[in-house]
């Protein structure tokens, strides 16, 4: 027989439990001390090794054989002997068929306990809890690493998931998926809930197929995720009723409820503090069936040990477990309202704390870390809502007063002209016809009253004059806003001091609204304000204008008390700008307001 190559030696593969005993049988089956039984080591090597390991070839020496033994073609060993006589050849052929078939089964084994130390491998490996479950129910195998407590610790090897203290519908669930794994030989998954002390935690289970009858579960931990998830979708439903404008009471409602659910609380509220801190409402309420909360319009006084109290003095989240409290009055009055575990936010609107919203659980329960970051998450999109509904209500008022401030310049002007040149014409039509009929016969008379009906007309053209530079200026419009502001200082009572910093014109709306808030200005100056002098200036770049009248008077006002400052700040926010008041008794008034372009 040629000789076949051998390479390099490496480890032979132990396909047999006991090669050197069957090497052995053999060679008292065939009377020869010398027998013997080489290994096939197979594919990538193409080579064979004696039971020692040792590579060797087939080849025969003298009185030497070489009988393969192979099943469906495939080689797994050979056998080197004496040269069998014609009545020994059947014998040699019986102890390769049984050899055969020993080589045969060793290898079977050798592959069920490689799948069982795989599996068992697989088990350790991976972190999550894996058990190995029979079709009937009976559980074969369980793996669990010590960080990990997803299953009750009385679940055992040997016995039945039927048996397992969890609800028989997830029981149920469980072999259901295992059965169409088995089926479909594809993964199944599902998801479940169960409470682990006083958590309520959310779990997965993975369903593999392993052999005809049995099957792998994973059992994954994810709380977080599921928590994240269900924290993400509640954002979205409470920022769609923000943008939706649905109005603050509904949005109070929802906010409540979602802040409940997603923080697993069993009531929560949504607190409204008095302008003075003197106590808080509730405007907002929900509660687990059985479970009590605020009823809404309650009014609650602020008192110390309060979770309001704290919130409204410190303005910081807040979060307080009945066990670990040791001030008496906050535990005091956790008892009172029967709760062991608070967490609470502040609502921030405009820079003012504005409220609280608080989510509480019964004894025993107590939140997870971390409750108090997804609670601000809430009260954010709140102050956003309340912002919104704040500045839908100053634009109403705004609008209210522009309206008001319009239908009562109207009517000055219909004052103005009633009393004042409209009188004037009516008398001078008069004085016209008294001389017209004195013509004929007095001519003297009929000019003397020509001449006084001149000085009329004269007189009610600058008053006509004097309202149209009360509506728009003229000296506005045709030289700027300079000249413009010049002539309301030399109208002024008091001195004023103009300086304007701006190479070009402004645009004319700007130019508009710089006029009339420095002519109010000094109105309320000349009225008011006891002053000796005013500085006015103006400054522009490129994309925006600075207005700034101040005085060295009394100081003192407030645009809220008035109607002039209000309607110079609702002309100025018309112009998106804004006007800032700055007027401390005794120290003065600075109006400064700022309008882009």
């Amino acid at each position: 027989m040629t000789a076949v190559p051998i390479p390099a030696p490496r480890a032979p593969a132990r396909n047999l439990l006991v090669p050197v005993e069957l090497q052995e049988r053999i060679r008292r089956r065939l009377d020869d001390a010398t027998a013997e039984l080489l290994i096939w080591c197979g594919e990538p090597v193409w080579a064979y090794t004696d039971v020692d390991g040792n590579p060797r070839e087939l080849d025969a020496a003298a009185g030497r054989a070489v009988t393969s033994i192979d099943r469906d073609g495939n080689p797994l060993a050979a056998l080197v002997h004496e040269d069998p006589l014609s009545d020994e050849a059947e014998q040699v052929e019986v102890v390769v068929a049984t050899v055969g078939l020993e080589i045969e089964r060793d290898q079977f084994l050798f592959e069920l306990e490689r799948s069982e130390r795989r599996s068992r491998a697989l088990l350790e490996a991976i972190p999550d809890k894996m058990f190995r479950v029979r079709r009937d129910g009976i559980i074969l195998d369980i793996q669990e690493s010590p960080e990990h407590t997803t299953m009750p610790t009385d679940v055992t090897v040997g016995s039945s998931v039927y048996d397992v203290p969890v609800p028989r519908e997830v029981v149920d669930r469980v072999m259901a998926a295992g059965r169409r794994a088995l089926e479909t030989g594809q993964m199944q998954t599902f998801e479940w809930q169960r409470r682990v002390v006083t958590d309520l935690r959310y779990f997965e289970g993975r369903f593999i197929p392993s052999g005809d009858d049995e099957f792998i579960v994973v059992v994954r931990d994810i709380t977080e995720r599921s928590r994240h998830e269900i924290e993400q979708a509640a954002l979205h439903r409470v920022a769609l009723a923000v943008a939706a404008d649905g109005g603050t009471e509904r949005i109070f409602d929802l906010v409540t409820e979602e802040v409940g659910r997603v923080l697993e609380a069993h009531s929560a509220n949504l607190l409204r503090y008095d302008s003075g801190g003197a106590g808080s409402e509730v405007v907002g309420g929900w509660s687990e069936p059985g479970v009590h909360t605020g009823a809404i319009g309650k009014r609650i006084p602020m008192e110390h040990g309060t979770v309001a109290h704290h919130i409204y003095i410190t303005g910081q989240p807040f979060r307080v477990d009945l066990d670990d409290q040791t001030e008496p009055a906050v535990a005091e009055n956790m008892r009172k309202i029967g709760t062991s575990s608070v967490v609470a936010a502040p609502i921030i609107v405009t820079g003012h704390i504005w409220g609280a919203i608080t989510a509480r659980l019964t004894p025993p329960h107590v939140f997870p870390r971390g409750a108090k970051k997804r609670l601000e998450k809430f009260t954010g999109l709140i102050s956003l809502a309340l912002a919104n509904e704040e500045a839908r209500e100053q634009l109403a008022a705004s609008r209210a007063r522009l309206v008001s401030t319009a239908d009562e310049e109207r009517r000055r002007l219909e004052r103005n002209l009633h009393d004042g040149a409209q009188q004037r014409l009516v008398t001078l039509s008069l004085t016209l016809r008294h001389a017209q009929s004195k013509l004929p016969e007095d001519p003297a008379s009929a000019s003397e009253l020509l001449k006084g009906a001149t000085t009329e007309l004269h007189v009610a053209l600058e008053e006509l004059r004097e309202l149209a530079r009360g509506i728009h200026p003229a000296v506005l419009t045709e030289r700027g806003l300079e000249p413009a502001l010049q002539t309301l200082a030399d109208r002024s009572t008091v001195p004023v001091e103009i300086d304007l910093f701006a190479d070009d014109r402004l645009p004319a709306r700007v130019e508009a609204a710089a006029y009339y808030l420095v002519s109010e200005s000094l109105a309320n100056v000349a009225k008011y304000a006891a002053a000796t002098c005013v500085q006015v200036r103006v400054a522009a770049d490129k994309r925006t204008a600075l207005i700034e009248i101040v005085d060295d008077g009394i100081g003192g006002a407030d645009p809220q008390r008035g109607s002039g400052l209000r309607g110079l700040i609702d002309r100025i926010e018309a112009l998106n700008g804004t006007l800032t008041v700055h007027s401390l008794p005794g120290d003065g008034t600075t109006i400064r307001a700022t309008i882009p372009f």
